[in-house]
């Protein structure tokens, strides 16, 4: 009876006790309604590695107008360089992060790939095209006169690979950010300004719709067998952008450009071969006069085609890849590749095509979903190319050391590989641009809950994602490059009806409807918002959820 009667004490106390508990601490209970039960694990994140790529490409947006700095490299044999690429490149790859990793964090992104976007539109990226646009005997018309007038206007006709990856930007940037800002007449501007020839300055002032019309009337004019880059020349690989920048066009404004043009310029791929089924390589390029298609292809433009390729027809740009890896993979990874690098001078271009294109094939095994290949390149990279961390930035500097080591691997590294190529292979875990098309954002992604007025120099956003179902945003911070004892940030477009609890790692910090937080840590706002203060000497997830 004795023992009995001790058991039913020790219930009655434990019941007691927890009943106690229940009413001094209901914020734990409270928590475990309003975000303690999310497990940030389940949600992406930057890796250390990851958020370095796009500290490189933010600080490069950064840059002056005409410092490219960090940005040239020795692809003479190239008029327009290879800096329009790696610009377009960058604002995409940016594009990518913002909508896979930190969807509810957008201002870095967002003035970032503006800034990107409107290097473009520098003089020192597109003036060159007055002497593409000029052709000549070899190129435009080998029966005609020497070279032609040519015309100064970067976008009226040909020169896809310019505003091809300018609509492909532009478009994007407009379906994550929906301000206008290259929708306007004037969104894109070209200033052409000669001081000691010529008939003195004239500007050309294009929207994203303008530039949209006119890439897809050349697509119907030339039967849907591409755009020509210069007079006479068309290159498959280019061709790949500015159909996905119509495809974005599409979904913003209800045009049906891409819709037209998919179907026929992939018909045509496979009746006119663009793909040689038989050695499986791809056309480099076409002289479309004279009907003359120069093969073989390289894994430059190869990897370059089929990487952009599987964003809208991943069935064909995987089946043209599994040829293609059979031909370059080893070559890659052996060291025979690297002990045919070309030399300075040599005839047919230069050495960085040799990296570029390691790199342009890695993009596209990591875009298809080859993660062992993938893999295998980016350890490659990370043995041979001397990748370097510089406040905060993680990037492969430009190297001209091509010549094979004693275990014949390459040194050599080109800006256009080291800046975002690699970055991309490492940023693409897998049909990554395939989803961004394929899932644009609409009203619900556009107004979602998001964090903002962030300092990009002592805060590193490493994970902002908004869960619908949950209603929870959940945010990682990591310190740095910059040390910083406390910073803050806030959070916009919470639902003011409803009432939101704040979790530091884990732990309730603060509730909507009340004061301030004892600490001073989180402070609510009439219209839905809150700013939070915290502490950065490491890394902090913060939820913000709404409480049921």
């Amino acid at each position: 009876m004795h023992g009995i009667r001790a058991i039913k004490r020790r219930c009655l106390t434990g019941a007691i006790t927890l009943a106690l508990a229940a009413f001094s601490a209901p914020a734990s209970l409270l928590a475990v309604e309003s975000g303690a039960d999310i497990n940030a694990a389940d949600y992406p994140s930057l890796t250390d590695k990851e958020l370095g790529h796009v500290r490189r490409m933010v600080d490069l947006s950064r840059q002056l107008p005409g410092d490219w700095s960090g940005m040239s490299d020795d692809l003479w044999s190239v008029a327009e360089r290879t800096q329009q690429f790696q610009l377009a490149y960058m604002a995409m790859a940016l594009a990518l992060v913002q909508h896979q990793y930190t969807p509810a964090y957008r201002e870095l992104y967002k003035e970032s790939m503006y800034q990107l976007i409107q290097k473009l539109t520098n003089p020192d990226i597109w003036e060159s095209w007055l002497n593409s646009s000029r052709a000549g005997t070899a190129f435009a018309d080998p029966d005609g006169a020497d070279v032609q007038r040519g015309w100064v206007d970067p976008i009226r006709k040909y020169n896809i690979m310019l505003k091809g990856y300018l609509l492909q930007a532009g478009a994007m940037y407009e379906m994550l950010h929906r301000d206008g800002a290259f929708t306007k007449a004037d969104g894109f501007t070209f200033r052409y300004q000669p001081f000691t020839w010529g008939n003195g300055p004239v500007t050309f002032r294009y929207s994203l719709s303008d530039v949209a019309e006119i890439v897809y009337k050349e697509f119907v004019d030339g039967n849907y067998e591409g755009v020509m880059c210069e007079p006479n020349r068309m290159f498959p690989a280019c061709n790949q952008l500015p159909i996905l920048g119509l495809l974005t066009h599409d979904q913003i404004f209800d045009t049906g450009y891409a819709a037209d043009v998919m179907p026929k310029f992939a018909r045509n791929w496979v009746e006119k071969q663009y793909t040689n089924p038989v050695t499986k390589w791809n056309v480099r390029h076409i002289y479309v006069k004279q009907g003359i298609r120069e093969e073989p292809g390289t894994p430059v433009l190869d990897g370059w085609a089929g990487s952009w390729m599987h964003a809208w027809n991943p069935e064909l740009a995987e089946s043209i890849y599994a040829g293609q890896k059979e031909i370059y993979l080893d070559k890659f990874l052996n060291g025979e590749y690297a002990s045919h690098a070309p030399q300075p001078g040599y005839a047919n271009g230069n050495r960085t095509l040799v990296s570029l294109g390691f790199s342009q094939f890695a993009f596209m095994a990591a875009e298809v979903g080859d993660t062992e290949t993938r893999a295998a390149l980016l350890d490659y990279a990370e043995r041979n190319f001397g990748p370097v961390w510089k406040d905060g930035a993680y990037y492969y500097p430009r190297s001209d050391d091509y010549a094979p080591d004693a275990e014949g691997n390459s040194h050599g590294v080109d800006t256009w590989s080291g800046n975002v190529l690699l970055a991309l292979a490492r940023l693409d875990k897998g049909g990554g641009f395939l989803k961004l098309y394929r899932e644009p954002w609409g009203e619900a992604e556009l107004n979602a809950p998001q964090v903002c007025d962030i300092d990009d120099i002592t805060t590193s956003v490493t994970q902002a994602w908004y869960d619908e179902e949950k209603d929870a945003l959940i945010v990682t911070l990591k310190p740095g490059p910059v040390a910083a004892r406390r910073v803050k940030f806030s959070v916009q477009a919470l639902d003011k009806d409803k009432s939101w609890s704040v979790l530091k790692d884990g732990h309730l910090l603060a509730q909507s409807g009340g004061k301030a937080s004892a600490q001073g840590e989180v402070e609510w706002a009439s219209d839905g918002g809150a700013q939070i203060s915290t502490d950065l000497d490491q890394p902090h997830t913060f939820i913000i959820a709404a409480r049921k």
